[in-house]
């Protein structure tokens, strides 16, 4: 495949033959893939935000100094630039989710196969389905769906932290399975937040409408927009309640919102999107509150001294090339 077309697929609008080209292209090999990534790494590195001309304009010079042609060349830059700048790319992956071509219904108990996509730590994914639903997976996330889904339904299984905007579809409901949890929609937006170990699963509604559904009771829940329901995974009560929407979708733009959260809230969120393993030298620090916005391109150090401001700890940084950096929080 030519750099020229993977590099309008990621910052033009391609047509629908050309679309179709690159990914059957991208979906053929791993080294396609890596190949994708490492274009789309390059153009999140360099100028993400500059206009197609622009971008031009940079990815030339770059690949003119660089030898971009050369993978290890490419990759020991790559190193080099994450030194000094804490730039996590948000790869953009289109996936068909069912084939163009008609298939008989599948029964459910013969449905054995999932595709499965996942998202590392200190990552964000966008994916475009066929049917023009789009998904943005958060950092440690997996999402599955069936390898022969039935005609009726658009199903996927959801481990982590998903933003969906479903493209309406009243002969085929689209649903997200979340622990014992089920959301069932035909066309709205959505965050949905089940990442394991977790007490509950939150699904917050940004537009349209969804019901939810419990697998154990059979209990539904209709939400409006700007609700938000916690649904207990240990049995305890579930809630149903009125939030601020924008932190449940600014994440996806590279933003953490945090309202009066505690560290022990938010050490979760760091960890995943700067792929650090965050400890606590003294248990009460887990209850200070933080309140603030975190910029995901931001060095995780510039993160703890704003945090530094409103609470009454330091922090030391051990740097393991091995394995994910620790970070180890101290109460003044």
């Amino acid at each position: 495949m030519e750099q020229e077309k993977l590099i309008n697929f990621i910052t033009g609008d391609p047509d629908e033959a050309e679309f179709r080209e690159i990914l059957e292209w991208i979906n053929a090999s791993p080294d396609n893939r890596k190949e994708y990534f490492r274009l789309k790494n390059i153009y999140a590195l360099s100028k993400g935000d500059a206009p197609v001309p622009e971008l031009w304009s940079d990815y030339l010079k770059v690949k003119s100094k660089l030898n971009l042609n050369s993978k290890e060349t490419t990759i020991r830059w790559i190193r080099e630039s994450l030194k000094y700048a804490a730039v996590i790319a948000v790869t953009l992956l289109s996936v068909y989710f069912y084939s163009q071509l008609r298939k008989p219904e599948i029964p459910r108990e013969y449905v054995t196969s999932f595709h499965q996509l996942t998202v590392p730590f200190g990552q964000i994914s966008e994916f475009i389905f066929a049917d023009g639903t789009r998904v943005w997976l958060n950092s440690g996330t997996d999402l599955r769906f069936p390898e022969n889904p039935r005609d009726s339904l658009r199903e996927v299984y959801l481990e982590g932290e998903a933003y969906f905007e479903v493209s309406r579809n009243k002969e085929k409901p689209f649903i997200v399975h979340a622990g014992n949890q089920k959301v069932r929609v035909l066309g709205t937006s959505f965050n949905v937040r089940a990442y394991e170990g977790t007490e509950n699963i939150e699904t917050t509604l940004i537009d349209g409408s969804v019901t939810l559904e419990n697998n154990q009771t059979s209990e539904k829940i209709v939400m409006a927009p700007g609700d938000q329901y916690l649904f207990s995974r240990v049995g305890g009560a579930n809630l149903l309640r009125k939030v601020d929407t924008r932190p449940y979708q600014a994440w996806k733009n590279g933003k953490l919102i945090f309202r009066n959260k505690s560290l022990g809230e938010i050490a979760g969120d760091l960890e995943r999107w700067y792929n650090v393993k965050i400890t606590f030298a003294d248990e009460q620090i887990r209850d200070f509150h933080f309140t603030g916005t975190i910029l995901k391109y931001k060095p995780v150090d510039q993160i703890l001294e704003a945090i530094k401001l409103t609470s009454p700890i330091r922090y030391k940084i051990r740097v393991d090339p091995e394995r994910s950096s620790e970070i180890v929080l101290y109460k003044l």
